[in-house]
């Protein structure tokens, strides 16, 4: 996880000094894994504070929040970035892509960037299990993997099922749309 976030780190300050208009996040065939580690990477273009919730059946939210290179639920630490840099990027425009195949933690993502300014998703609708699974020991040994709470973003709205995006598109032209979004508005922000 650690090369992971480092990984992504050194891009996005690569990037910082080109004559970038936007970003795109791609999360088009992301099919989940551990949503911690892909926050905190994207941590200077998504900001800090709450950035969604994990709700449960009786309604209880527990929130997802990052500061300063750590990730939190509610207030217990779950992830840190050990080589945290400052950065802020959060008034970037950001397009977010999206397909059936963005999937779990891919759909965390998205779903934390729903709250967020200066930012449109485009592509397809999410697989459909934006929810937060408990893995479980049974008593022979073996672990199962519960679903036992759905996301909600920054607004407070319940997920738990397919993630529409923005703008609807085919996924040849997804990445197209988004950058002429960026492009749009740069061009607008210029001529005021």
């Amino acid at each position: 996880m650690n090369v992971y976030v480092s990984l992504i780190q050194t891009k996005i300050i690569q990037q910082i000094d080109t004559n970038l208009k936007g970003w795109i996040i791609d999360l088009r065939g992301n099919f989940g894994g551990n949503m911690w580690p892909m926050l905190v990477s994207i941590e200077p273009l998504i900001g800090n504070g709450i950035l969604g919730y994990f709700v449960d059946a009786d309604n209880n939210y527990e929130t997802w929040k990052l500061t300063s290179g750590k990730a939190f639920i509610d207030d217990a630490l779950v992830y840190e970035n050990l080589e945290f840099k400052e950065l802020n990027l959060s008034k970037s425009y950001v397009a977010v892509l999206t397909n059936n195949e963005t999937a779990s933690s891919g759909e965390a993502i998205a779903v934390a960037f729903k709250k967020r300014m200066n930012t449109k998703s485009f592509g397809g609708s999410t697989f459909g299990v934006s929810t937060g699974c408990v893995s479980h020991q049974l008593s022979d040994g073996s672990i199962i993997n519960l679903a036992e709470s759905v996301f909600a973003d920054g607004s407070m709205k319940k997920y738990g099922y397919r993630i529409a995006p923005d703008i609807e598109t085919d996924e040849k032209d997804a990445l197209k749309r988004g950058i002429e979004w960026i492009y749009e508005m740069n061009k607008n922000k210029h001529s005021r």
